[in-house]
């Protein structure tokens, strides 16, 4: 069990030193070289949590505890929009690749528990369920922004 936590900072190496002060390592999960520099997304290992290794779709990049209880009217959705989910993707690649090609709408589809931090440009994406049962904080620390589910890690 983990909680997850990312820092956008100027620099790879800042937001890399940030994350480290927040207590996790930098993971690249499945992200492709091209999107790992930008932002430092990482785990909390020793904390009460649902976050997945970061997952990448469409060129973005997502860290999330995300649990989708409608998990078939999102693929159709996705499938109906022409970009199909590979059906056994995780809860977090499958809300990433809702908000990558369905926007807000994508979004508000879904139905679970959820918090997903997406890497989107040049900012930081955070998206939660509806109602607010997975907990989201974020911070303005050593020149950067962090984000994580844990409060203790800012």
């Amino acid at each position: 069990m983990a909680r997850l936590c990312a820092c956008l900072a100027a620099t790879p190496g800042q937001a890399c030193d940030q994350l480290a002060a927040m207590g996790a390592a930098p993971s690249t999960g499945t992200a492709a070289p091209s999107v790992a520099a930008l932002p430092a997304m990482g785990l909390l290992d020793d904390e009460p949590g649902h976050a997945e290794e970061p997952v990448t779709a469409h060129g973005l990049r997502a860290v999330g505890e995300v649990t989708v209880h409608n998990r078939a009217v999102l693929l159709r959705a996705l499938a109906t929009a022409g970009a199909p989910a590979p059906p056994d993707c995780p809860d977090s690649e499958l809300l990433l690749r809702c908000w990558a090609r369905l926007g807000e709408r994508g979004i508000a589809l879904a139905e679970g528990m959820f918090v997903l931090v997406v890497h989107d440009g040049q900012d930081l994406v955070l998206i939660r369920d509806h109602v607010g049962a997975r907990t989201l904080f974020h911070a303005r620390a050593g020149g950067c922004w962090a984000v994580s589910t844990s409060l203790r890690a800012l």
